[in-house]
């Protein structure tokens, strides 16, 4: 079982050039919190920014500092 679980938005940006996000999805998911920053910094621009890592373990966001 994964430890460390990235969801991502799925951004929309309409003609006016704003930017609405459509939903959630799960980017990845990773035994290491090391493997999960990886991920955050790759999906970022995928992602328009808005990402969660999950620790399964808690079920809190993970605590990256």
């Amino acid at each position: 079982m994964s430890k460390f679980l990235v969801v991502g938005g799925k951004p929309f940006t309409g003609y006016t050039g704003t930017t609405t996000y459509t939903g959630l999805s799960v980017v990845g998911t990773t035994n290491t919190l090391k493997q999960a920053k990886k991920l955050f910094q790759k999906k970022w621009d995928e992602c328009g920014g808005l990402l969660l890592i999950i620790d399964m373990t808690t079920g809190e966001a993970a605590d990256c500092n």
